[in-house]
């Protein structure tokens, strides 16, 4: 790593270095995080939440991030939040709800959701009655994990035909 900062730097990376970067890395986060979503045609949201595998002080851990896409009135997809909120509750997918309804962001007229509990009362809390589907690749997923193992390649072609809109 530091041979690798080396060479990005030009020469040695000291701590002048280091606070020069974050600085300019955090104020590039908090100006992306910021502006006015007022002038987005977005009309739906996909809503979910991941966990991702970090080295955090040489330790490797799991953090959880709530992402946020919206879907412009043309198809074309933004990505209009990622947040480290700890879990999926119901009172992170709010924070989150919140800073975007500050950034003046619409009440979308449809809502993809991974079906987590915790956004689930967000939404009947900030959205209440904008449709909600659930994303067909996450139900996939939960019926594949919770079907017996012989059924398994049956449900994966099942699931095939249904991505591709065969009937």
């Amino acid at each position: 790593m530091r041979r690798a900062l080396g060479a990005l730097f030009a020469g040695t990376v000291g701590k002048d270095t280091v606070n020069r970067v974050w600085r300019k890395v955090k104020s590039d986060w908090d100006a992306w995080n910021a502006p006015s979503l007022a002038e987005e045609p977005i009309v739906r949201l996909i809503l979910d939440g991941t966990v991702v595998r970090v080295r955090l002080d040489r330790k490797a851990t799991s953090i959880s991030l709530l992402v946020v896409l919206g879907v412009r009135a043309d198809g074309q997809k933004v990505l209009l939040a990622i947040k480290s909120m700890g879990g999926e509750s119901a009172e992170a997918w709010r924070a989150v709800f919140d800073d975007l309804i500050k950034r003046d962001l619409r009440r979308p007229e449809f809502l993809i959701v991974d079906g987590a509990p915790g956004l689930d009362k967000a939404i009947a809390a900030v959205w209440a009655g904008v449709p909600v589907q659930r994303c067909t690749v996450h139900k996939h997923r939960n019926l594949l994990a919770h079907a017996p193992e012989r059924l398994h390649d049956d449900h994966r072609q099942l699931q095939r035909h249904d991505l591709r809109g065969d009937t």
